[in-house]
């Protein structure tokens, strides 16, 4: 368990663990539902082949051969010799049930809890991106405010103050964001 948590904690692994954690349920039941299907095998292969086979004597062994089966170890051979037609029958419905079916179902259930934590990371990327985009707009409108309001104080007290305004009312129209449209107009105007 201790493996799982410091798995859980690198970039690479994490998701891996988070997507087994994430699949929980739906691996325990799937666990059960593969479990029933491979002890009727087994069996299904102590009744069909127990007698003849010593592969095929206990459960035990029949658990290991059918094991052996999924592997690809053990072939459909020794199962025609005993009996051609069941032999074969029961091969391929394990093959075909076992590990073509169950399988694939397996790795269903994995890669949609994977999508699904792909898609909650995705999320939760672009809402941290958004909100650094937000912060950098944020802040270069907070020095261009600064850059402008310093501008047009310096050129309001070179150039217009003595005409136009007091220091007063240029102070209120620079501290004032309503008004600082209008201090830029009167620059622009009074440059040109």
């Amino acid at each position: 368990m201790t493996a799982f948590k410091y798995m859980a904690r690198s970039p690479v692994y994490g998701i891996v663990v988070r997507t087994i954690v994430a699949a929980r349920f739906d691996l325990i039941q799937f666990g059960l539902m593969f479990a029933v299907c491979f002890v009727v095998f087994a069996v299904m292969g102590v009744l069909l082949f127990g007698n003849i086979l010593h592969e095929w004597k206990t459960l035990y062994e029949a658990a290991a051969t059918l094991t052996m089966m999924i592997t690809g170890e053990y072939g459909m051979d020794p199962l025609k010799r005993v009996n051609a037609k069941l032999g074969s029958v029961f091969y391929a419905l394990f093959l075909v049930l076992i590990f073509f079916l169950l399988i694939n179902i397996l790795l269903a259930i994995l890669m949609d809890s994977y999508a699904s934590l792909k898609t909650e990371n995705q999320k939760e990327d672009e809402e941290r991106d958004g909100n650094l985009q937000m912060s950098v707009l944020g802040e270069y409108y907070m020095q261009a405010r600064f850059w402008i309001t310093w501008t047009a104080h310096k050129f309001i007290n070179r150039r217009v103050q003595k005409r136009f305004l007091t220091n007063e009312r240029m102070l209120e129209m620079l501290v004032n964001t309503k008004e600082l449209d209008n201090v830029v107009r009167l620059i622009v105007t009074l440059s040109s």
